[in-house]
């Protein structure tokens, strides 16, 4: 889709400042958006799965923002594909990119003390909650961020509205992208309990 990054760098730039340390994984975004954040630039799904697992054991919260393609080419060219020696049409075969977010939250899981982990949901259909409930389950994680993007003025947007969705029920803010992270951020952080191990429930 045409995602712009704000609202996962909106969830970084509140998450600083409520005192956490914040590493972004970023790909295709204005890099001025990222100024004073600690950031790494990847360029493909590969490349964020290895940057994902290499930070597997360093943090306690993952905010999955990241619009990654369920399909990538098979094959990639170097050079043109050239009408002149394919003709009018093309077969394009596709095959699928890893579940990055199902496969990391399995290992985050799998942890002594395992992280929390918010994904996103972007979703052009009515059953929006209802997406995002199977979402929550499918993926394992613990807060889906669900957003109507049917319109398609939420892309590149300063503000946003979305149901946060958990085992515990549905809330819905609206505002800023900054302001529904800081809020997100807040709720979050009110409604989980850490066990003496460190693990939440």
């Amino acid at each position: 889709n045409y995602s712009s990054g704000k609202q996962g760098i909106a969830f970084a730039r509140a998450a600083k400042d409520l005192g956490a340390t914040v590493h972004i994984i970023a790909a295709n975004v204005n890099n001025s958006l990222l100024l004073g954040l600690e950031h790494e630039i990847v360029e493909s799904t590969a490349e964020l799965e290895i940057a994902l697992n290499s930070r597997l054991d360093s943090f306690d919260l993952l905010v999955m923002a990241a619009a990654v393609a369920d399909y990538r080419p098979s094959k990639s060219s170097d050079s043109k594909i050239k009408r002149a020696e394919q003709g009018e049409s093309i077969q394009l075969d596709l095959v699928a990119n890893t579940d990055i977010l199902k496969m990391v939250t399995e290992k985050l899981k799998a942890r002594s003390n395992s992280a929390l982990v918010i994904g996103f949901a972007a979703e052009t259909s009515e059953d929006l909650v209802k997406l995002a409930q199977t979402k929550l389950v499918s993926k394992g994680c613990d807060f889906i961020v669900a957003n109507d993007i049917s319109l398609g003025d939420v892309f590149n947007s300063d503000t946003n509205s979305i149901v946060l969705v958990s085992s515990d029920g549905n809330s819905s803010f609206s505002g800023s992208k900054y302001d529904i992270a800081k809020s997100v951020l807040n709720h979050v952080s009110s409604n989980v309990v850490r066990t003496p191990k460190g693990d939440t429930k």
